[in-house]
C-alpha cells in the first residue's frame, strides 16, 4: 500500500502497482519495479557488477572520513555515494577480476578550502607518524582550520586517522598507529576543513610511507 506524502498533489511512499515511491533529501522519487530476469548475465554485465562490488567493498574503511570530506558534494545523494562515484571513475584500474586502486588519484575530500602547504610525513620508529607543514595562509585558508588525516594500509585493507583536533596553525601533528598497522606500507592523505564545518579542501596524497626498518 502506498501513502501520500503531501496530499494528492505530492509524491507517495510505498508500492503502487509497478511503481515504487519514496522521498530522498526532501525530493520525491518514483521508480519502476524491476522485473526479475531468468536470462544469464553477459560477461560485460558481470564484469561491471564485479567492478562495482570491488569499489564498494574497498571504500568501506573510508566511510568516517569521506562522510566528512564529501558532504558538500552530496546535495541529492549521500556523502558515501559521492565519494564512491568520484573514486570509481578516477582511481579504479584494471579489468575483472584483476582490479587495483591507483592511490595517487584517490580523494577522501573535495572542496575549495586551501589544503596544508609544504606537508612532510615521516614514520618515526614503527608506531608514530609525524606530519609537519607551513602555517602561512594562501588562498582561502584560516589559522583555525581543522586537519583531517587518513591512513590506509593495503595489506590489511583497513584505514585509520583523525578528524579535527589539530589546527592549521599548529604546524605539526603526531599520530600513534594501532599495532595492526606496524611494519606495513601505508597510503597517507591529508585535508582541511573550516572550524564552522562549512568548507573543506581537496585531499592531498602524501605518498606511500614504507615501514621503518
Amino acid at each position: 500500500m502506498a501513502k501520500l506524502l503531501n496530499g494528492i498533489f505530492g509524491g507517495f511512499s510505498g508500492k503502487l502497482g509497478s511503481l515504487i515511491g519514496s522521498s530522498w533529501k526532501k525530493t520525491a522519487v518514483v521508480r519502476k519495479e524491476q522485473a526479475k530476469s531468468s536470462k544469464p548475465r553477459s560477461k560485460a554485465t558481470q564484469d561491471a557488477i564485479d567492478k562495482f562490488r570491488y569499489m564498494a567493498k574497498w571504500l568501506v574503511p573510508f566511510y568516517p572520513y569521506v562522510t566528512q570530506g564529501f558532504k558538500f558534494f552530496a546535495e541529492t545523494r549521500t556523502e558515501i555515494n559521492a565519494a564512491f562515484s568520484y573514486n570509481y571513475k578516477n582511481s579504479l584500474r584494471g579489468e575483472a577480476p584483476n582490479f587495483t586502486i591507483d592511490y595517487a588519484f584517490v580523494m577522501v575530500s573535495r572542496g575549495q578550502l586551501t589544503n596544508l602547504l609544504n606537508v612532510k610525513a615521516v614514520l618515526q620508529d614503527k608506531n608514530m607518524l609525524l606530519l609537519s607543514w607551513s602555517i602561512e595562509l594562501k588562498g582561502k585558508a584560516y589559522y583555525n582550520d581543522q586537519v583531517m588525516l587518513v591512513i590506509y594500509c593495503p595489506e590489511i585493507k583497513d584505514a585509520t586517522g583523525m578528524i579535527g583536533g589539530i589546527n592549521r596553525s599548529d604546524g605539526q601533528l603526531a599520530f600513534k598507529l594501532n599495532e595492526k598497522f606496524h611494519g606495513k606500507a601505508l597510503e597517507v592523505y591529508v585535508s582541511t576543513y573550516t572550524i564552522n564545518n562549512k568548507i573543506v579542501s581537496d585531499s592531498a596524497y602524501l605518498g606511500r610511507i614504507e615501514p621503518a626498518i
